[in-house]
């Protein structure tokens, strides 16, 4: 497992994206471009191998509420695409390999996100190891390979 911080937190997919009206297409923004450069400088390169999997867990660290104690309408959810998808091309490997991610929203003055990566090997995520790896069982239980929950 590696674990790593980022000291900001992504563009939400609803602000990163704009319509480019002559080609049809979606479009990234400049602000958006300009978060994901950001963080790419504070996550570290990781060795995955060929076959290797990604499970990752994270949490969003910020203040959610208002001052007068009402909740702020912002969707951890829609911060995760652009998280998996810098991690990814940080680490050359397309987000496909991703088999798990779980985020969660955690109350606290400065923002930042808190992520934990794990290397999964494919033997052991199919079920056809006949060794189990204790810190990645078959079963996908977290007992066995720690998590931000534990």
């Amino acid at each position: 497992m590696k674990t790593f911080e980022i000291p900001l937190l992504p563009e939400s997919v609803n602000r990163a994206y704009t319509i480019d009206i002559r080609r049809k297409t979606l479009v990234m923004t400049r602000r958006a471009w300009k978060k994901k450069s950001d963080m790419h400088i504070f996550i570290p390169r990781i060795e995955i191998k060929e076959g290797q999997l990604l499970k990752l867990e994270y949490e969003y660290h910020a203040d959610w509420f208002f001052k007068n104690g009402s909740l702020r309408r912002r969707d951890a959810q829609n911060f995760d695409k652009m998280l998996l998808d810098v991690i990814c091309e940080k680490q050359g490997v397309d987000d496909s390999i991703i088999i798990e991610w779980r985020g969660r929203k955690v109350q606290d003055s400065t923002e930042f996100v808190l992520v934990n990566l794990y290397i999964i090997e494919r033997s052991v995520f199919d079920g056809k190891s006949s060794k189990e790896d204790p810190k990645n069982p078959a079963d996908g239980s977290k007992e066995n390979y720690g998590s931000l929950w534990d």
